[in-house]
């Protein structure tokens, strides 16, 4: 399966809505002078909407990752690859959760975007073995994403060490990247001064090649 991910600044006003399933579920619950009525049509205009973006093998993530949003673009994914094997675009507006990724040359971000990196977190309570048993979990999964990292996101002439490394010192506390320094960190691949069309026209990509990359973090 080949994604291409999009991303976009996050905001509560933005217009992007997960998708056509899970859509109704997230609708915002004003009152207006026509009801529940009103909410029901815009409710089903909107599914009609983005079933349409879906044929066009459009998937918007939006919105806090949990296994709820998870498994519905997973879904839409999984439906959209046993059709065809053409790219699939991912269109992400999120604050972070679970992890999102996509193929590396086909990850890419707005120009006025803003990607955040961090460790995992979390908490427990209860007994002292039961945190301990939390706390160790969380520590696994955090030596989890540095290779994973360190294998989608390094440079092609650096060693998975060394960028195992670079990642974990990142990741040590919140990290904030502006797209180009994305790019130079190898975490996207280009930066959409506008969406691309059918027709062949980029979009107005800026890219950064491997060296020049690699070359810019030294």
């Amino acid at each position: 399966m080949r994604s291409t991910a999009q991303l976009g600044v996050a905001s509560s006003c933005s217009f992007a809505p997960t998708s056509s399933w899970a859509l109704i579920a997230r609708e915002p619950a004003f009152r207006n002078r026509e009801g529940s009525e009103s909410r029901m049509v815009r409710g089903h205009a909107a599914a009609a909407l983005y079933s349409r973006l879906l044929q066009e093998r459009i998937v918007f993530l939006n919105g806090p990752i949990d296994d709820a949003l998870s498994s519905v673009v997973v879904a839409q994914m999984l439906f959209l690859e046993a059709e065809s094997s053409a790219p699939i675009s991912l269109y992400i507006n999120s604050p972070g959760g679970s992890v999102t990724a996509g193929e590396p040359g086909h990850r890419n971000a707005l120009a006025h975007s803003s990607i955040m990196i961090h460790q995992p977190s979390g908490g427990a309570g209860g007994q002292a073995s039961d945190i301990s048993i939390v706390a160790n979990e969380i520590l696994r999964v955090r030596e989890k994403m540095f290779d994973l990292y360190a294998d989608h996101c390094k440079f092609p002439d650096e060693e998975r060490e060394t960028a195992r490394k670079r990642f974990a010192q990142m990741l040590d506390r919140d990290h904030y990247l502006t797209p180009d320094a994305a790019i130079k960190q190898g975490i996207i691949d280009h930066v959409l001064v506008k969406r691309p069309s059918s027709g062949g026209d980029d979009g107005g990509v800026s890219t950064t090649s491997s060296v020049e990359k690699q070359g810019s973090s030294s």
